[in-house]
């Protein structure tokens, strides 16, 4: 809907706002002229901004924002007025959730804006140190618990983020896509002091995504850990052995499952439960050839740990009986490498793909 559309209808019928929830605002780029040769000269702010700025106030009981527009965009170049009226928007106590997509925020309105939700999301964003934002700063007088999810990490994110305190009192952290390892790593340790519940998406489809070692930061205060191994089969694989059809000679590959479980002793000693999500897609499950390697994994070792959940999804083969076979050899190696969670009760599997779902925990 444009800003001019809303305008009229919630001027006409200003009940209608309150029950709008989700609100989403996107900042349109400048408009440039098709033809290269012509020098662009950017115009004042587009005509839009009027109608937008005046249509804000009237969504008063809006629970999720989310503000878009170019990465090369400013913040700060936005009218000061309609820069007041989208604080205004996120201050409301009825918001739980802000999601910035793109733009080139000031670092400062990032830390005024975190304490005034509970989960906070930055994607493709670039954050800027060295501009300041001159609008009054938000006062909320409510406690909020912050969640942090983070997608398509820029460096300058990386930079903020990466800084000590920067957001303090973060409790949950998500990565939605995998940056560099070092990356997360150093975004992991800066807020390690407060973060309780960690989940990160590892994929394997790039050779040039996360090359090097999977290496946890200590932390300390962290309860829940979730990890989604992404993979496929024309692609370097965390979890399994890919035979190569051409050669019949199986390609080894390292295994993350193991790397990381490995080091839940020494950097997460508090850890109470875990869920690993394994997704991979295979034209024929057949293909797939689970490494045993006979250790069992260190998770005795962890003397808060309660639950570990496996669960794992079928992309591409519609054979049940296929996907039951590969599933059942999965469970067969994660019960030897785990068996005092086994015996103990606190190993539990699901099976998931396309088509069905099976198993006693569905996410």
């Amino acid at each position: 809907m444009s800003p001019w559309k809303a305008e009229r209808l919630f001027t006409s019928s200003p009940h209608l706002a309150s029950y709008v929830q989700r609100l989403s605002i996107a900042i349109p780029p400048p408009r440039r002229p098709e033809d290269p040769r012509v020098l662009h000269i950017p115009a004042r702010p587009t005509k839009c901004y009027p109608p937008l700025q005046a249509v804000l106030p009237a969504f008063a009981r809006v629970q999720l924002v989310a503000f878009s527009g170019p990465e090369t965009m400013a913040w700060t170049a936005l009218p000061t007025s309609l820069r007041l009226a989208m604080q205004a928007v996120i201050s409301l106590p009825s918001v739980t959730e802000l999601q910035l997509t793109g733009l080139r925020i000031p670092a400062s309105l990032i830390a005024v804006v975190a304490p005034s939700v509970p989960k906070l999301s930055l994607s493709k964003s670039e954050i800027d140190p060295s501009e300041s934002d001159p609008v009054p700063a938000i006062s909320n007088a409510y406690p909020r618990t912050r969640s942090l999810t983070l997608d398509a990490i820029s460096k300058s994110m990386t930079t903020f983020l990466g800084t000590p305190c920067a957001l303090p009192n973060v409790y949950e952290l998500f990565f939605r896509r995998l940056a560099e390892w070092s990356i997360i790593s150093a975004i992991l340790a800066a807020s390690a002091p407060t973060l309780t519940r960690v989940r990160v998406e590892i994929r394997r489809r790039h050779r040039s995504v996360s090359s090097g070692p999977i290496l946890f930061p200590r932390l300390h205060a962290l309860r829940v850990l979730e990890l989604d191994l992404v993979a496929r089969l024309d692609a370097p694989s965390p979890v399994y052995d890919r035979p190569d059809l051409s050669t019949n000679e199986t390609v080894h590959v390292d295994t993350v499952l193991d790397e990381v479980v490995a080091q839940l002793p020494r950097t997460t000693p508090l850890l109470e439960r875990a869920t690993i999500r394994l997704d991979l897609t295979a034209a024929d499950a057949r293909e797939l050839v689970w490494v045993d390697n006979g250790r069992p994994a260190p998770t005795a070792r962890l003397a808060h740990l309660q639950e570990v959940h496996c669960r794992l999804c079928f992309l591409g083969d519609r054979n049940a009986q296929r996907r039951d076979a590969a599933f059942a050899e999965f469970v067969r190696i994660m019960r030897g490498r785990v068996a005092g969670l086994c015996d103990a009760g606190a190993l539990t599997f699901s099976h998931a793909d396309a088509y069905r779902i099976d198993g006693c925990h569905i996410v």
